[in-house]
């Protein structure tokens, strides 16, 4: 288990991060999300998120980066709550530093008070969506835990102490294979094409009046 930062204050309990992705394994031109899991935050001063700047590593080659989401599916941006006149707005963004390494950056505008007090202990703060292009067995998503502009703010705008078990996730693209009938199906198809073809015109002739 990974410690990413180590601020702590009184008895705040590390939050923990988590990493997944919709699927596992997918074909060229499917899409897959890498999603990011928080937990463990409540109520005390000082535990919750405020903020995050994350490095992503992939294939450059096998995705391509499609966009970004703030947003739980159940919750809502976590990072922008509703119901509060703040000083500024949210803010976030992105970057392709170079190839297979994109940059992710999130801060909330709302004041410590209210994120400690309303913010969830539970929910995605973001998912990044990419397009598989090749096929490539045993491909990673990786967050680049090395990264020394690595941050998670806690609503003091400190370091917010979190864990983490996963940081790379595997994954393989397939090429998308059509189904073609054999040989033998043509053959019996158009043979019976033929028969019916032969079985009306034979018909017609007799009841169609040509002589």
């Amino acid at each position: 288990m990974f410690i990413l930062s180590a601020f702590f204050h009184g008895n705040l309990v590390a939050a923990v991060i988590s990493i997944s992705t919709s699927h596992h394994e997918v074909y060229v031109g499917d899409t897959v999300e890498m999603s990011f899991m928080i937990s463990g935050l409540d109520s005390n001063a000082g535990n919750s998120l405020s903020g995050f700047d994350v490095d992503i590593y992939f294939d450059s080659a096998v995705f391509g980066f499609v966009g970004v989401s703030f947003s739980d599916p159940g919750y809502g941006n976590q990072l922008d709550l509703p119901g509060e006149a703040t000083a500024w707005d949210f803010e976030s963004g992105y970057s392709v530093l170079s190839p297979g390494i994109l940059d992710i950056y999130a801060l909330s505008g709302n004041s410590a008070s209210y994120l400690d007090h309303h913010q969830q202990s539970e929910f995605r703060f973001l998912s990044i969506t990419f397009e598989a292009m090749m096929p490539a067995i045993d491909t990673v998503l990786e967050l680049d835990i090395w990264d020394p502009d690595l941050l998670f703010i806690n609503s003091w705008f400190g370091d917010l102490a979190v864990t983490m078990d996963v940081f790379s996730l595997q994954l393989s693209v397939l090429e998308r294979t059509v189904t073609v009938a054999e040989p033998g199906t043509f053959s019996i198809t158009a043979t019976c094409l033929l028969l019916l073809l032969m079985l009306r015109t034979q018909s017609f002739k007799r009841y169609g009046g040509i002589q």
